[in-house]
């Protein structure tokens, strides 16, 4: 991801966005850690904290993904209210 200015412009705020919807999980679905037939409980454990590791991406995926959507809309916001402050200041 690019690094810019900061802006109230939506335009930015969805490119951004955009860059973010590109980040592929779907391999992570459903994906588990098999030790076959292992019993060493070591190696049981750590299957077992990647399983969760794996879980805890997804997680974290959607919810980065949930909160950046809504940039777009804030972005808008923003730019109502700077042409707005703009509008005001051009009156005085």
């Amino acid at each position: 991801m690019s690094r810019g200015t900061i802006t109230s412009s939506p335009l930015a705020a969805n490119e951004a966005v955009a860059e973010l919807t590109h980040v592929q999980t779907s391999s992570f679905k459903n994906a588990q850690v098999s030790l076959g037939q292992s019993n060493l409980s070591s190696m049981q454990n750590g299957a077992n904290v990647a399983n969760q590791m794996i879980s805890d991406l997804e997680a974290l995926v959607a919810a980065v993904l949930t909160q950046a959507n809504k940039f777009p809309q804030i972005a808008a916001q923003l730019e109502a209210q700077d042409a707005q402050i703009a509008r005001n200041m051009m009156n005085k």
